[in-house]
């Protein structure tokens, strides 16, 4: 989010997006979540895909990212 000309990136709790319950039996698929035909970019250890259970919940904490799809220009400093 944005507030006075700056921009915020902080992470967000699982549950609180998904619910308690989610964590011990949701399915997160994150493969083509946007819609775009996007790629997964770390597969690894079941990074885009995972299903919840009592002894492997899904991950509690969802991550921050910006991302652009065409182009971006940034300018650092004042």
């Amino acid at each position: 989010y944005t507030r006075d000309s700056t921009l915020f990136i902080k992470p967000e709790l699982t549950s609180s997006w998904k619910g308690e319950e989610f964590l011990s039996s949701g399915n997160l698929d994150l493969w083509g979540m946007n819609g775009r035909g996007d790629v997964c970019t770390g597969n690894s250890y079941y990074g885009c895909s995972r299903v919840g259970s009592s002894s492997n919940i899904v991950n509690p904490v969802l991550s921050a990212r910006l991302r652009t799809m065409s182009n971006f220009a940034f300018r650092y400093g004042r």
